[in-house]
């Protein structure tokens, strides 16, 4: 076969008939009577002419044939190309690192994660040694240099990470050694183990109370009026307190999943923080506490969903008066910028510098606030509710005794252009 169904024997019949024709057409010419050096010349001539018409057609078949293959090798290196290409878009896009490492032990190609996660500069052409600083990766690459695949976990302190190390060899001699960073899966096993125990923890006393209670009445003070009665009221407030843990979680369960849809409208910044005074006026005034507002009446109005925000104010304003003596003062004041800042400042026992960064953790308690009980989870439900309006919220404190102040940013609404005068021509 020459090529795509051009067989020899193709050829060779077109050969025997290019032959063929000149000598039937010269023994024609004889039996006819033509002289022989005629009849021998017309025949050397249907010769050289069918000679050359097959060489043409051959020359042209040759030709297209080719023209196919090198139509067909550009395609096939395009489609190589393509998916070299693709491959190389597909490895760069990876968050985890990829290194090729050749029989030299340099760096044969390297994605932008690998030169992210090892922080060494370029990495393409340099040996290895020089890039990676864990003992653990160098020793995994030598021994898949034996041809078995070597998982390694490398945990760093600064910064604090967990690595997993694949190395495998590949043919020629190469190194492939992948890097996956486990960091976020830690910290979430983490979080998650950290909340099922402060969970139990926020249970254990109200259902320990709660036991203790049953014990006593069962064990006679039920058939004491007033003990009895004394006693149900105890329940009733662990009750409460159960019940209001269960809705803060399922409260903080609905925002950190989205399910609790925003209907996000123009707000006045001054009637959101009058409407949050008004509601804790009652608090404020058993705890002997004096609420102020300071909103001035040119702030823009702001995209926000009012009743959650209202729900952020009253969780601040509710922390401001629970760690504020008698005769102090919360404020709930608005400044506006490129964002309106709602803060909530009051003049109680204030912050350590060293908790500023975890109050807004879930079920976070400092050691003077725990005897105040509460669920630990008002300021993580804020956080969430200010996150979800495209804010960002933030507590500061001079420290112990001297107040604090939790503030919130919310998206201001830019100024409606206003009519052009009439006749006036728009800008």
């Amino acid at each position: 076969m020459f090529y795509r169904g051009v067989s020899s024997r193709s050829v060779w019949l077109r050969v025997l008939l290019a032959t063929a024709c000149p000598a039937l057409a010269g023994v024609g010419l004889l039996v006819a009577g033509a002289p022989a050096i005629v009849a021998g010349a017309i025949a050397l001539l249907t010769a050289l002419v069918s000679a050359w018409l097959l060489g043409r057609s051959q020359l042209g078949r040759l030709t297209r044939i080719a023209e196919r293959a090198a139509t067909d090798a550009r395609d096939e290196r395009r489609v190589a190309e393509t998916e070299r290409d693709r491959l190389a878009t597909l490895v760069a896009g990876l968050s985890d690192a990829i290194l090729i490492i050749d029989a030299a032990e340099r760096v044969r190609l390297a994605n932008p994660a690998a030169e992210q996660m090892l922080d060494a500069g370029t990495l393409v052409g340099r040996r290895v040694i020089e890039v990676v600083r864990d003992h653990e990766v160098l020793d995994a690459i030598v021994r898949a240099r034996g041809g078995s695949e070597v998982i390694v976990q490398v945990e760093r302190r600064q910064p604090q990470r967990l690595l997993r190390v694949v190395a495998r060899r590949l043919e020629g001699g190469e190194l492939l050694v992948t890097i996956h960073d486990l960091s976020a899966v830690r910290r979430l096993e983490t979080v998650r183990a950290d909340f099922v125990a402060n969970v139990s923890h926020e249970l254990r006393t109200p259902i320990a109370t709660l036991k203790a209670i049953a014990e006593t009445l069962q064990g006679g003070a039920i058939d004491d009026r007033m003990a009895a009665r004394d006693f149900v009221s105890r329940m009733q407030e662990e009750i409460d307190g159960l019940a209001q843990l269960v809705q803060e979680l399922l409260s903080l369960a609905r925002v950190e999943s989205g399910a609790d849809r925003l209907t996000q409208v123009e707000v006045d910044p001054g009637y959101l923080l009058r409407e949050a005074a008004r509601r804790m006026s009652a608090l404020a005034d058993r705890a002997g506490v004096a609420i102020e507002v300071d909103a001035g009446d040119e702030l823009p109005r702001v995209m926000a969903d009012a009743e959650r925000i209202g729900q952020v104010l009253a969780n601040l304003v509710h922390n401001a008066v629970k760690f504020t003596p008698t005769g102090g003062t919360v404020t709930l004041a608005a400044v506006s910028g490129e964002q309106v800042e709602f803060a909530v400042r009051d003049t109680g026992i204030g912050i350590e510098r060293a908790e500023l960064d975890r109050v807004f953790e879930r079920f976070y308690k400092s050691d003077r606030s725990r005897a105040s009980g509460g669920t630990g989870l008002g300021l993580a439900i804020a956080k969430h509710i200010v996150q979800a309006h495209g804010g960002e919220i933030r507590a500061s404190s001079e420290g112990p005794g001297r107040g604090a102040t939790v503030a919130f940013t919310l998206p201001a609404v830019a100024p409606k252009a206003r009519e052009a005068p009439e006749g006036a021509s728009p800008a």
